[in-house]
This record gives structure tokens, C-alpha cells and sequence, in this order.
């Protein structure tokens, strides 16, 4: 126990001091930048991907508890610039927990813990126990504290302004287009649905499984039958095109890709963001094209940014316990790192999986004409559901790395055992809301049920070269639609067609099918579009798997972490 009795008051601290000291007096100000400096680097590199209002409230938050600890030692020590150092060394190591143990061996994990705490009490005990005025000490640690906060300043700066910029420009009308089918253009929210909808027209879901693969690739890479399941869904009047593909396989560029009904390549020259594919999201043709029938559009929320909706009538499974950037930043610290936080945040995973599901059994029970878009983040990883719907833990922070990035952390057996049971209590959970749907349904619905893109254990990140296309490629696509539909359907259609023929065929609408491509991208260069559709059509009879290299050491970083 640190007993603070002995400490020299202020007054006679001040008074010990060189009468040029006494009269030089600075003030410190770095606790509350020190605090700012780990939230505003993290934003900083993740600015494309997070809105900037998600920082307000753990800046605020940061800063309270800073000037919560500066004022404690300031009782304490009845000395400004020493509570200030005291403060500023705890919200340092407080911030920085995360990395210190990573950087350690696994073996020296469970000795970080009492060494860092050592380290601290003998830092403060420094502190309290100095008699220097530490007028330089303090200077220097506000000069530090701002050379540190102003590179991450600029580049949010920066980084906002282009992406106002490409915003502004996306949101201009394409020469000769139609609209929102050629990119986004924002829509205007109809005032009075139920008196305007006809009451007779179906009912349209759309259903994006994450990372949900074909039957013959489940067979192929995870020795699992999905044959079952899909009888289920034959049995109940949908139809499967064998040899569906994604035309992306990455999460944002297939959900924009598909909602907009359109390949991004064909979008005027503006630069692609996160942010821009977020409202092509959003805000979308099809919900467009399906208020001015009279229909509302309803999102179930995933809980992640790249498909949070603002402009839908009613938004379900939309209030997370966390930011995404509070999640992340709380993972870095000491409180971050403990087993009952991790456990908490993957109980907090389950709660959004299950949300979707439920989402989709309400809303069928809504009585009004409604397109219904759904995102739900599973069979992707982390894999924390058995068979049966059992909560699992994997070991670690949660994080929803997958594909090259998850073999860095498990092996393959383990990679294939944790999709397969996720991916079976995925099928029951679907069955579920597909016969709630059906049964709470006046008329016929329409439901798209599609896997985003497949399961990712034979792609690489960064390698084209080290990538089975086959696998990523390769969908689950299943259609509950009128007779036309089915009959319009080509075995190998494409997420990107598949409004087009709906809206087409059911409503009247003029949307030609486009020609069915597909597109790799690294995750460093997410729109650097390479069209893989020859090769995979080239490779995909071949009986025999590529032989995929290990991947390279993982890339350390503080990049937020987001499915794609």
C-alpha cells in the first residue's frame, strides 16, 4: 500500500524550487491528449470505414475518465504536474495493454499482467515521491503529446475531405444512366405507405448469409453434405440454380454490386470508399423502385457498418452494446483483455446472429407491403455456435478475420470443423424464419436467400496466385419466386442479376440481365478489380483442389476490424 502522507505539499515543493522555476509554471495539458492520441490513430486509419460521429462519445468518454484520474492524484499529491504525469502514465499503459502482449511469446502471456503492474506502482510511486518542480518534464510531455496526435489529425482531416469529395461526386448522375441503378443517388422516404399500397402484391425478402458456400464446394473443402438442407428448401417451393457464383469476394463490393443491380466497374470514373459503397447499400434501386408501389423497406441489422442502413422505415436488431471503434479500442486495453470482456463480447456476437433471425419472424407479422433486407454476419467466422445452437468461445479477442487472416491464428481442421457446425445451426435457424415467413404471409412472398460470397479457407488475402477461386466464388442462391422468375433464372446466375429478373419479371420493370462476371481483389486493394471469369470458368469442372501455399506471416496494424 503507497502511503501519500510523506509527500511535500505543494507550497513547500514550489518553495525547494530555483526562484526561476517558481516563476515559470507550465501547465500540462498532455493526460487529455495522451487519451485522445490511441482513439483518433485508430480512426485515423480506419477513417474510410467509420462515420465520424462513432468518435464523440469514446473521445468523451476517454476524457472524463483522464480528468477523473488527474483529479484523484491531484487530492492526492496537492501537486497539478505531478497528478497530470500520474494520470498520463496510466491512460499510456491503460491504452497500450493489447500491444504489449502481442508482442510478447505466447509462453510469457501470463507474466505480462503482474509486470505491468509492478511497473506502474513503481512509476507512480517515481512520481509522487520527486521533489522537482518538473516544469521541463511537463513541457516535454505536451510537446510530445501533440508531435504524436498531429499526424493522425491530418490524416483525418484528409481523410474526410476526400471522402466528401468522392461522395459529392458519386452522388451526381451518371451520363446517360438510370438513376440509382448506376450508382447512389439518394431517394425520397414516402409519406403515407399504407394508404397508397395496394394490398395484394407480395411481400419481397432478401437474405445475405455471409460467407454461405455452394453445396459442391461444402463437399469438396469441409467433407460436409448439404444435401438436406437444400431438399428442405426444395421442399418448400424454392429453387436452387447449381452453379451460382458472387461476382465479388469482398462483403461491401457484393452487397453494393447486388443492390444496385449494377458492377461497380461500370460506375462514372469516382473513386470507390467504403462510405460510398455503404449507401449504395442503403440507399438503393430496388427499395427505390418498390416505395413508389407502396412498399416499405425494412432492414433486420447486422451490426456492422458496411451494411447499416439510415434511410429504411423501420430498423430492426439496430442498437449495439459497442461501436464498432469502442469495441476495437476496448480490445487494446487492460480491461479489453481480460477473459470475462472476451466473453462478453462474444455473447454479444450471438445476441446480433440471433437478432437477424428474429428480425426476420417479426417482420413477416407486419401487415402492410414491405422489401425486407437482411445481413446476417454467419456462417462467416468467428465460429461461436455448435450444431445445436451451443454458445462457443474461440480463444482470444473477437475479431471477424477469416480466409488467410484466421490461418494465421487456427489450423484447418479447426477452420472446417467451426464452419460446418455454424453453417448447420445456420440451416435451422433459416428453416425457421423461412416457415414463419411462409405461414405468417397473406400472399405468396418473394425470398432471395444468397450467401454474399462463399466460405473463404482457400483464399489469400494479398494472392491471386495462392487463391482457389472455386471456393470463394461459389454460392448458395435460393429463390422462393413465381413461376417466371424460376424460369428466367440461369443455373449460373449472379447476386447482381437477380433483381434485375425480379423486378422484371414480377413488377414490369426494364432491367436486361447483364452478362455474369466475376472479380478478385486483395484486401489492400479492395477495388483494384482483376476479372477472374474465364479462369474460374476455365477451373471449375477440375476435380482436383490447387495446392494453395501457406500464407504469408500476418500483417501486424490497427485496422479496425471489418468483415469482408
Amino acid at each position: 500500500m503507497l502511503s501519500f502522507t510523506d509527500s511535500p505539499p505543494i507550497a513547500a515543493t514550489e518553495a525547494a524550487a530555483p526562484q526561476s522555476d517558481q516563476k515559470r509554471r507550465v501547465v500540462p495539458f498532455h493526460p487529455l491528449l495522451f487519451a485522445a492520441f490511441p482513439l483518433l490513430a485508430l480512426y485515423a486509419q480506419n477513417v474510410a470505414k467509420i462515420p465520424v460521429h462513432e468518435i464523440f462519445s469514446p473521445l468523451f468518454k476517454a476524457a472524463m475518465g483522464t480528468l477523473g484520474l488527474w483529479l484523484l492524484f491531484l487530492l492526492m499529491t496537492r501537486h497539478l504536474r505531478k497528478a497530470a504525469m500520474a494520470a498520463s502514465v496510466i491512460v499510456l499503459l491503460f491504452f497500450s495493454y493489447r500491444h504489449i502482449l502481442n508482442v510478447m511469446p505466447k509462453g510469457l502471456h501470463d507474466l505480462v499482467l503482474p509486470a505491468f503492474l509492478l511497473a506502474l506502482v513503481c512509476l507512480l510511486f517515481a512520481i509522487i515521491r520527486t521533489r522537482q518542480p518538473l516544469n521541463d518534464t511537463t513541457s516535454v510531455l505536451n510537446l510530445a503529446a501533440l508531435v504524436l496526435l498531429a499526424p493522425s489529425c491530418w490524416d483525418i482531416t484528409t481523410g474526410l475531405r476526400a471522402n466528401a469529395i468522392a461522395i459529392e461526386q458519386a452522388s451526381a448522375p451518371a451520363p446517360g444512366g438510370n438513376g440509382n441503378a448506376k450508382g447512389y443517388s439518394a431517394t425520397v422516404l414516402p409519406q403515407r405507405h399504407l394508404s397508397e399500397a395496394p394490398q395484394d402484391v407480395p411481400d419481397v425478402y432478401y437474405i445475405i448469409l455471409d460467407a454461405y458456400g455452394r453445396a459442391d464446394r461444402l463437399k469438396t473443402y469441409y467433407a460436409y453434405d448439404n444435401t438436406p438442407f437444400i431438399q428442405a428448401l426444395e421442399a418448400r417451393g424454392f429453387t436452387i440454380p447449381r452453379h451460382s457464383a458472387a461476382n465479388y469476394n469482398q462483403t461491401p463490393l457484393c452487397l453494393a454490386s447486388a443492390l444496385s443491380m449494377n458492377y461497380l466497374d461500370e460506375r462514372p470514373n469516382h473513386r470507390l470508399t467504403p462510405e460510398i459503397l455503404r449507401r449504395m447499400v442503403d440507399d438503393n434501386p430496388i427499395a427505390a423502385y418498390l416505395r413508389k408501389r407502396g412498399y416499405h423497406y425494412i432492414n433486420v441489422w447486422s451490426g456492422l457498418e458496411e451494411s447499416r442502413v439510415t434511410t429504411a422505415d423501420l430498423v430492426l436488431n439496430n442498437q449495439p452494446d459497442l461501436s464498432t471503434l469502442e469495441g476495437n479500442m476496448l480490445g487494446n486495453t487492460v480491461m479489453g483483455a481480460s477473459s470475462t470482456y472476451e466473453k462478453k463480447r462474444y455473447n454479444e456476437h450471438r445476441k446480433r446472429l440471433l437478432g437477424g433471425f428474429n428480425g426476420l419472424e417479426k417482420v413477416a407479422e407486419l401487415p402492410y407491403p414491405k422489401f425486407v433486407f437482411t445481413h446476417i454476419l454467419a456462417p462467416h467466422p468467428p465460429f461461436v455456435f455448435g450444431p445445436n445452437g451451443e454458445a462457443i468461445d474461440p480463444k482470444g479477442p473477437l475479431n471477424l478475420a477469416d480466409a488467410s487472416d484466421l490461418l494465421q491464428e487456427i489450423t484447418r481442421a479447426e477452420y472446417s470443423r467451426g464452419y460446418v457446425a455454424q453453417l448447420q445451426y445456420v440451416n435451422a435457424r433459416v428453416l425457421e424464419a423461412v416457415d414463419t415467413i411462409l405461414r405468417q404471409s397473406k400472399h405468396r412472398p418473394i425470398i432471395i436467400i444468397q450467401g454474399d460470397h462463399g466460405s473463404r479457407m482457400n483464399l489469400d488475402w494479398e494472392s491471386l496466385a495462392r487463391t482457389d477461386l472455386r471456393e470463394p466464388f461459389s454460392i448458395l442462391n435460393a429463390y422462393y419466386v413465381p413461376d417466371k422468375v424460376r424460369r428466367d433464372l440461369p443455373d449460373n446466375v449472379t447476386p447482381v442479376n437477380s433483381f434485375r429478373i425480379v423486378l422484371s419479371d414480377v413488377f414490369g420493370a426494364k432491367y436486361p440481365p447483364l452478362p455474369e462476371r466475376n472479380y478478385y481483389s486483395t484486401e489492400s486493394h479492395p477495388y483494384a478489380f482483376v476479372d477472374v471469369t474465364q479462369r474460374l470458368a476455365q477451373i471449375a469442372d477440375s476435380s482436383q483442389l490447387a495446392h494453395i501455399p501457406a500464407p504469408p506471416p500476418k500483417k501486424s496494424g490497427d485496422a479496425v476490424q471489418s468483415v469482408r
